[in-house]
């Protein structure tokens, strides 16, 4: 099984798995279900564990179903990898993502 709460692995293994191996991730994040395509994951300055992605669907706070979104790390319950194929990277992604000052895995 592939659904592993966010809390028991090591903070980047799932996000850098779907990098690794061309797949979507869904995940729960401020009480959403979706599903995203994960380009560049890090820290920050002050060391927070970031993860910059596309989201392809779900619920959003913000109202925004699609797009680009940066999710905190510790805020995700719980994240599975997705038998969806990465339509990444999309046309707009730059690479060395200047909130993130040390790189854990990206596209």
């Amino acid at each position: 099984m592939d659904t592993i709460p966010a809390g028991n692995q090591t903070p980047f293994a799932k996000v850098c798995e779907a990098i690794r191996t061309a797949r979507c991730l869904e995940l729960t994040y401020a009480g959403h279900r979706r599903v995203v395509e994960v380009h560049v994951a890090g820290h920050t300055r002050d060391g927070e564990a970031l993860v910059r992605a596309w989201q392809v669907r779900g619920g959003s706070s913000s109202g925004q179903p699609t797009g680009w979104k940066l999710f905190r790390l510790a805020q995700v319950c719980s994240a599975r990898l997705s038998a969806e194929p990465l339509q990444a990277p999309r046309a707009d992604y730059q690479r060395s993502d200047p909130t993130l000052v040390h790189i854990v895995c990206q596209i």
